[in-house]
């Protein structure tokens, strides 16, 4: 018998299968590439260098965001468990949908503040799931962050993506 706490298969397929039973209003038409056998070098790398199991990426149009993303997972760090992948799926998302509301927006500098905002939210959207990582943020970090960006700290919470609210977890699936 297969557990939520068994390491699962590190595959497109399983990803596939997984984000279809966890998260069906996903905004996937946002997403070009959705993948951990076909993880770039680059990716790869920023998963490493900062022990991440998933990374989303965004593209612009001469300096014009686009709203689509290419999110990566790290398969052993992501595929722990059922539970993780779930988590880190989720967390992923809401990058996902944090650059869709910026599409057509000038490219911000993502300064070092600007990242913590976008990681903010991802973390708390998996606390919310029932993940215990909260990435290191605290409360000071989320009244700070919300005074620097008063506009993006309210519209990147999880609450205003409607996918969130009909996420599950279901394992197997």
């Amino acid at each position: 018998n297969i557990g939520e706490g068994d390491a699962v298969p590190a595959t497109d397929e399983f990803l596939s299968n997984a984000q279809k039973a966890w998260y069906p209003d996903a905004p996937m038409e946002n997403v070009k590439n959705f993948s951990v056998e076909n993880v770039p070098e680059y990716a790869l790398n920023d998963m490493n260098a900062n022990n991440a199991a998933g990374a989303t990426y965004t593209t612009s149009i001469k300096g014009i965001y686009t709203g689509n993303s290419s999110v990566y997972f790290h398969p052993i760090r992501a595929f722990e468990s059922a539970k993780r992948l779930f988590f880190v799926m989720g967390h992923e998302f809401i990058h996902v949908s944090q650059y869709c509301y910026l599409a057509g927006i000038e490219s911000l500098k993502l300064n070092p503040n600007f990242n913590d905002l976008i990681e903010y939210h991802g973390y708390n959207y998996e606390c919310a799931l029932g993940s215990g990582n909260s990435g290191g943020f605290t409360q000071v970090d989320a009244i700070n962050l919300s005074k620097l960006f008063s506009t993006y700290f309210n519209d990147f919470n999880y609450t205003n993506f409607s996918w969130t609210k009909t996420a599950k977890f279901i394992y197997p699936f």
